[in-house]
């Protein structure tokens, strides 16, 4: 079955096995571009995965996805703190020594 990707403003906005709205039908035009099935399941997997190129008029792999990746992991892990409080109570807690 054909699998095709709606494309509006540049962006891929959404994915399935029919032709979404065409142009005229929504208040922006939908392009759908058929795509493989990795191109497919890669975006229904994380949709920031794909990227539409504009000059090839075509959904390709992005290339930028594990720098995305370890950018929002770095991120995450740099707002990661434990007080002393927190050990402690966590520590009480595992034991079962709480008072619950």
């Amino acid at each position: 079955m054909i699998k095709y990707l709606q494309v509006a403003n540049t962006k891929v906005v959404g994915a399935g096995e029919c032709r979404g709205y065409q142009e005229g039908q929504t208040s922006y035009p939908i392009a759908n571009i058929e795509v493989s099935d990795e191109i497919f399941n890669a975006y229904l997997e994380d949709n920031r995965k794909v990227i539409y190129r504009s000059d090839l008029n075509e959904v390709v792999l992005n290339p930028d996805y594990e720098k995305i990746i370890a950018e929002e992991e770095a991120e995450r892990i740099a707002h990661l703190s434990v007080t002393k409080s927190d050990f402690f109570d966590a520590t009480i807690k595992a034991f079962g020594l709480d008072d619950n």
